[in-house]
């Protein structure tokens, strides 16, 4: 701190844990500075050891729509800088290409009563009253991609919130619970992290899957996201071949689903209908061979003459697409 017209023996190198006041003596403003200085620090050492030296502490959703590059991002609570910010909602306009960080922006501002005439002595009949008292500092955070005050909070790559991993309750604690978990229980989802498809990309072949928000921990080390995020990669499936799967399609004028038993499917390479149909055809020559006109013929179900109908085998066999008679027990005139 280094304002005009602000003097204070604060120094963070010293052992210094209170000024202690004494009788009869003059109280100089260096002195009430260092006093608050002193306890000011001591908080906020406690303060780190606890919450760390930069972290979120409520709200800060963070939305990141990487079509039209930018991102939203909600009011918060944010311990940073020795102090307990308080963030307002905001749009940022960003890359979806490159690694780069989201934070927040804190600017100093001392405040008199230049700024402020109510910053005056109020008591009457003090020689204070209506004179210049103690300046005041403010802060203003807001959120921000860089500053001369700056706190990241998020780190983004490729427009990918990367996972951030919250600062321990105290080292030695800490490290106990990890040591546990990873004996115990190894890396594992606690809550959240729900995955879902969430479409593909045609001109780089990419698949692009959603991470919603949760908490793991990995390899003992408790992770949190508190925004879904996406994940995209080239999928590289093990294909193997389907010679055949047949299906009956249903008789039907309109257009038809047909479930497949081996899906799902990369490549096409044949198909193959069979068609039912009925033809009428001249019987030619006794014992001789009649062909038919719709080929390749797969199967005959069955020859009809009026109410006779021919055994298949018996009085006639399927010869490449037509009807051997050669042999018949019995066979049309």
């Amino acid at each position: 701190m280094n304002f005009e017209n602000v003097q204070s023996r604060f120094a963070k190198s010293t052992k210094r844990a209170l000024v202690l006041f004494r009788k009869l003596r003059v109280v100089e403003s260096p002195e009430l500075n260092e006093a608050f200085q002193i306890q000011a620090f001591q908080r906020s050492r406690l303060a780190n050891t606890v919450l760390g030296a930069t972290s979120l502490r409520d709200g800060g959703a963070l939305f990141i729509d990487r079509a039209a590059g930018k991102s939203s991002l909600g009011s918060a609570t944010i311990w940073a800088g020795d102090y307990l910010h308080e963030v307002e909602a905001a749009e940022l306009s960003i890359s979806t290409t490159g690694k780069f960080e989201i934070g927040i922006s804190v600017t100093e501002n001392f405040v008199t009563d230049v700024e402020e005439p109510e910053l005056k002595g109020i008591v009457e009949g003090t020689l204070s009253f209506g004179k210049p008292l103690g300046a005041r500092l403010d802060y203003d955070a807001v959120w921000a991609l860089s500053g001369d005050l700056f706190f990241p909070i998020y780190v983004i790559e490729d427009g990918v919130v990367l996972n951030p991993i919250e600062p321990p309750l105290s080292d030695g604690s800490e490290k106990a619970v990890q040591r546990h978990i990873v004996e115990s229980h190894g890396s594992h989802i606690a809550s959240g992290f729900n995955v879902s498809y969430a479409g593909f990309d045609a001109d780089t072949d990419e698949i692009t899957l959603t991470i919603g928000s949760g908490v793991a921990r990995a390899r003992g080390v408790r992770v949190s996201r508190d925004v879904d995020s996406e994940f995209r990669y080239v999928e590289q499936p093990v294909l193997r071949q389907i010679n055949s799967e047949q299906h009956i399609y249903p008789a039907s004028a309109d257009p038809v689903t047909i479930e497949l038993r081996e899906g799902p499917i990369a490549q096409i390479t044949a198909l193959v209908i069979t068609k039912q149909f009925t033809e009428t055809i001249t019987k030619g020559l006794a014992g001789g061979f009649d062909a038919l006109s719709k080929i390749p013929v797969k199967s005959i179900v069955s020859v009809d003459v009026g109410a006779t109908t021919y055994v298949d085998a018996d009085d006639y066999n399927l010869v490449g697409n037509g009807l051997d008679w050669d042999g018949a027990i019995s066979e049309p005139d």
